[in-house]
C-alpha cells in the first residue's frame, strides 16, 4: 500500500556526467560543482489512485475495516532539468582552469509526484515553489580511463506545500 506523501518528500534522480582531463594537467575532484542551466520542467495537478487503502468502519458486524480505492489530488512534474558540471584543473604552468560537461535529467508522467494531498487536507498545490537542488558526489567521482572522470550527481526537486488551509 502507498503512504499518503507529506509534500516535504523530495524527488530524486541520479545521473553521470563525464570530463576529459587534457594529459599535461592534473584534476582537483574535489573543486567540482554543478549548476543548472536550464530548467524545462513544468509541473501539473493529477488524480492519483491509491489500491486496496484500509479504512476503518464500525457497524458492519464483525469487520473492522474495509479496502477501497482512493482517489487524491497529487502535483507531478514533467520535463527536462540541464546540469552543468565542472572540475578545476591545472595544468603544467600551474594554471588552474575548469572542463565543463553536461547532462539532461528528466523527469516524466510515470515518475513519482511530488505532493499527495491527503482528502482531510485541502492544500494547495502551487507550482512556484518548486526548489531544484543539483549535488555533485565529488567524493565518488572516479578516473574510468586515461584522462576520463566519471562524475555522479543527484537532482533533488522539492516543493514546499502548505500544510493546513488558512
Amino acid at each position: 500500500m502507498t503512504e499518503c506523501l507529506d509534500c516535504n518528500t523530495p524527488l530524486e534522480k541520479d545521473f553521470t556526467c563525464y570530463v576529459i582531463v587534457p594529459g599535461d594537467a592534473t584534476a582537483n575532484k574535489n573543486n567540482t560543482n554543478g549548476a543548472i542551466v536550464k530548467n524545462c520542467l513544468e509541473c501539473y495537478t493529477d488524480t492519483i489512485t491509491i489500491e486496496n487503502v484500509d479504512i476503518p468502519v464500525s457497524g458492519c458486524g464483525p469487520t473492522t475495516e474495509i479496502q477501497c480505492d482512493v482517489k487524491l489530488k497529487a502535483l507531478k512534474i514533467v520535463g527536462c532539468v540541464q546540469i552543468v558540471v565542472g572540475m578545476q584543473i591545472e595544468g603544467i604552468d600551474s594554471k588552474h582552469t575548469r572542463i565543463c560537461c553536461k547532462e539532461c535529467v528528466c523527469f516524466d508522467k510515470d515518475d513519482d509526484p511530488l505532493c499527495i494531498c491527503c482528502p482531510d487536507c485541502c492544500c494547495d498545490l502551487d507550482c512556484d515553489c518548486i526548489t531544484i537542488t543539483p549535488t555533485i558526489d565529488v567524493d565518488n567521482a572516479t578516473l574510468v580511463e586515461d584522462g576520463v572522470y566519471k562524475i555522479p550527481g543527484t537532482i533533488t526537486v522539492t516543493i514546499d506545500c502548505p500544510s493546513s488551509c488558512p
